[in-house]
């Protein structure tokens, strides 16, 4: 008895919703107070992520977006 082929899945990324262009309000406000924080952004890119949620009191999704958005955006001229 042959074995019925399984269907191909696409990649994980295939099916991924793409990433908004725009960052949502939480993600900047982040961002801006990281950049005024004394560890400033190098804590928000490279620091534990549950550390800097609680440092500045957001959820470590915001934290993982707001990664996100920096890795994405051009470095600053």
């Amino acid at each position: 008895m042959a074995a019925s082929p399984t269907p191909a899945r696409p990649p994980f990324d295939a099916i991924r919703p793409p990433a908004p262009r725009v960052a949502p309000p939480e993600v900047q406000a982040l961002v801006e107070r990281a950049r005024s924080h004394p560890f400033g952004l190098e804590f928000l890119r490279h620091g534990a992520p549950n550390a800097v949620a609680a440092t500045f009191g957001v959820h470590a999704f915001v934290v993982d977006a707001a990664r996100d958005h920096l890795a994405a955006s051009p470095p600053p001229a």
